[in-house]
C-alpha cells in the first residue's frame, strides 16, 4: 500500500492517508486525518481554491481550516438527517475539484476498523471514483472476526463494482519470511527468529 503511494507520487499524484483505529476513533478519522495530509501538502491559495464554497462544511470535520482562513462562514444549520448528506456532497465536491487540479492516491488503512460515519462516506464517494483522476487503495483484514458490519456491508457493495479490483495478499512462508528479515536486518536472522 505504501508503494503505490510512492508510485503515485513518481507520476505526480497527491499522496493522502487515513487510517482506522481498533480502539474505535472519532467519527470520520479517516477522513479528518486526509484533511489534515491535504492541509501540510498544499500552498494555502491552491487549498482555498479547492475548498470553494464547501469550506463551511469541511471546517466542521477540520476546524483548523478556520485558522487557516478566517474568511470562511459559519455552515448552514439543517436538520441532523439532512446534515450528513449536506456534508457528504461537499466531502465529494471538494474531492472532485482537487482531483481535477492534481490526481489523487489515497490510502485507507486497517478499514475493517472503520465507524460507521467513515463507511457512509466512502459509500458515497465510491460510486463517482470512475469519474475523477483518483486512486483508493484500502487495506483490511481479512478475518471475519475483525471486521465490524458496516465494513462488511461496504465490502459487499464494492466488490461488486466493476472499477474495483481486489488483490488478496497471503502469509509469507518460511523463505520469505527469512529473506524479509534479511533485508530488513543486514544479515541472516535466527531459525528461532523466522
Amino acid at each position: 500500500a505504501e508503494e503505490a503511494l510512492e508510485l503515485g507520487l513518481q507520476r505526480g499524484m497527491l499522496p493522502l492517508v487515513g487510517h482506522a483505529y481498533e480502539e474505535h476513533g472519532a467519527p470520520f478519522i479517516t477522513t479528518t486525518e486526509i484533511l489534515e495530509d491535504i492541509m501540510r501538502a498544499l500552498p494555502p491559495e491552491i487549498l482555498r481554491s479547492a475548498l470553494g464554497d464547501t469550506a463551511p462544511e469541511l471546517a466542521r470535520l477540520l476546524p483548523d481550516l478556520r485558522r487557516l482562513f478566517p474568511d470562511i462562514p459559519e455552515p448552514l444549520e439543517l436538520p441532523p438527517e439532512q446534515q450528513q448528506r449536506y456534508l457528504f456532497n461537499a466531502l465529494l465536491d471538494f474531492t472532485r475539484r482537487l482531483s481535477e487540479s492534481c490526481p489523487l492516491v489515497i490510502l485507507l488503512d486497517d478499514l475493517q476498523w472503520a465507524d460507521e460515519s467513515s463507511i457512509l462516506l466512502l459509500e458515497h464517494l465510491a460510486t463517482q471514483v470512475p469519474r475523477m483522476r483518483l486512486l483508493i487503495v484500502i487495506t483490511y483484514r481479512d478475518i471475519a472476526a475483525d471486521q465490524g458490519e458496516p465494513f462488511r456491508r461496504a465490502l459487499a457493495q464494492l466488490t461488486r463494482q466493476d472499477f474495483v479490483t481486489r488483490i488478496p495478499l497471503r502469509q509469507l512462508g518460511r523463505d520469505d519470511v527469512a529473506a524479509l528479515l534479511a533485508s530488513l536486518g543486514g544479515s541472516d536472522a535466527p531459525a528461532e527468529v523466522i
